[in-house]
């Protein structure tokens, strides 16, 4: 049985499909970021905002601890050709943005996940070697 993910399981020619490593790139980065930021949030946030002074209530602390595990599940969707991991991170992104309003956090964190989904986006419209978009490969 053959473990690669990027190989279509319904297809008669086993066409394996091919991300830009550019994408490949972003994607791997988002693994590592939300593995780290859900890790610190859930378990080492109180330490670090005591020794920082930096405020944060618990219940944020923790909603973006577990928006971090979902968005690691989204971004592992969208390594194995999903469309729905694209919807979901922007779920993802939506949420933690009117999380950070809500906090009092300035309008710059809104940005910062527009450009975040306006990016990850534009990476999906890279065209491959064989000149379609991983967002045309997405299931």
């Amino acid at each position: 049985m053959d473990k690669n993910i990027d190989k279509l399981p319904d297809s008669e020619d086993s066409v394996k499909k091919e991300r830009h490593g550019c994408l490949t790139a972003w994607l791997m980065m988002y693994l590592f970021a939300y593995f780290l930021i859900a890790i610190f949030n859930l378990f080492f946030a109180k330490h670090f905002t005591k020794l920082l002074h930096f405020p944060n209530s618990k219940v944020f602390t923790l909603a973006t601890g577990f928006i971090a595990i979902f968005s690691l599940f989204f971004t592992m969707q969208l390594i194995r050709w999903k469309k729905i991991g694209f919807y979901g991170y922007l779920c993802c992104a939506i949420i933690l943005s009117s999380l950070n309003l809500m906090k009092g956090s300035n309008f710059a964190i809104i940005f910062y996940f527009l450009f975040d989904i306006i990016l990850l986006y534009a990476l999906l419209q890279i065209n491959g070697k064989d000149g379609i978009t991983a967002w045309e490969k997405l299931e």
